[in-house]
């Protein structure tokens, strides 16, 4: 990803692959897990993101409270510190009224350094893991909404990712810490129980088209 319009895009209608699957990332209730492995080769400025995986909430792209769930490189605070981020929203509810959880990491990224980010929700704890290790969490209960335009690695129209991102994988389920450690260095089948959606990004090349 060169951190300008390349992204990964699977929209909900009007598949151009007619073999993708929207289930694997229309994920709603209370149970998700959102991990990816990433080697950022730069971080955003003050007032901007990076997306490592994105999924829009109900009324669409740009609209609050903007995503169902995201893992992020986030950097919008009020000051430059640009950080790992884990958030899942209702949906419906403007972000900071009660319709959503944010976690983020205490320490910043490492530029140029494979990092695995993990995030899981379980109902009524929000958790980010970094490199299995947990570095956030935040009570509270909500239900995550299905969402909708698409779903989005490494960009949506803005916080475009500059850098690797690899094994992309969505679970319906809460992963325990235990479970992210013991398969965070392996190849998933595809069909262990939870998993929803597995993007290992072995193969191909994001040319610098949108896809």
């Amino acid at each position: 990803f060169g951190g300008n319009s390349e992204r990964i895009r699977v929209v909900d209608g009007n598949k151009a692959n007619p073999l993708a699957n929207p289930s694997a990332y229309q994920i709603a209730g209370t149970t998700i897990t959102v991990e990816a492995w990433v080697y950022p080769m730069n971080l955003p400025a003050l007032g901007s993101g990076r997306v490592i995986v994105y999924r829009p909430a109900d009324a669409g792209i740009g609209v609050d409270p903007f995503q169902s769930y995201s893992l992020t490189i986030n950097n919008y605070g009020a000051t430059n510190a640009p950080r790992y981020a884990f958030q899942v929203t209702d949906g419906v509810s403007p972000i900071g009224t009660g319709g959503d959880l944010y976690v983020e990491d205490p320490n910043p990224p490492q530029v140029g350094v494979w990092t695995h980010v993990a995030g899981t929700y379980n109902g009524s704890v929000a958790r980010l893991y970094v490199n299995g290790n947990l570095a956030a969490e935040s009570f509270g209960s909500i239900t995550l909404s299905t969402g909708s335009t698409g779903f989005y690695i490494g960009g949506v129209t803005f916080d475009y990712f500059k850098g690797l991102i690899d094994e992309v994988r969505l679970w319906n389920v809460a992963r325990s810490q235990t479970q992210i450690q013991t398969a965070i260095t392996a190849s998933l089948s595809g069909t262990e129980p939870g998993l929803a959606g597995y993007w290992p990004l072995d193969t191909g090349y994001v040319d610098g088209l949108n896809r």
